[in-house]
């Protein structure tokens, strides 16, 4: 094994790689693993739009609030 800053590379021959056993989830199990990711990825696109919507709020109160102040006479 050698470590190279953060990674650690093994070197791992042709025939222990292709030995290698991979266990991959039932059908179902991917089906409904997919369908959380989805419900994920659409949550945050809603968050990504309520974000836009509540920055462009936050400007134009900000834009108001300056008017405002341009409007009050300070002695």
């Amino acid at each position: 094994m050698k470590v190279v800053g953060l990674m650690v590379l093994l070197n791992v021959t042709p025939y222990d790689f292709f030995e290698l056993k991979i266990s991959v989830p039932e059908f179902e199990e991917q089906t409904a693993i997919a369908n959380v990711l989805q419900t994920a990825d659409k949550e945050l696109q809603l968050l990504r739009q309520k974000l836009e919507q509540l920055k462009e709020q936050k400007k134009g109160l900000m834009q108001v609030l300056l008017t405002w102040k341009n409007r009050l006479k300070l002695d």
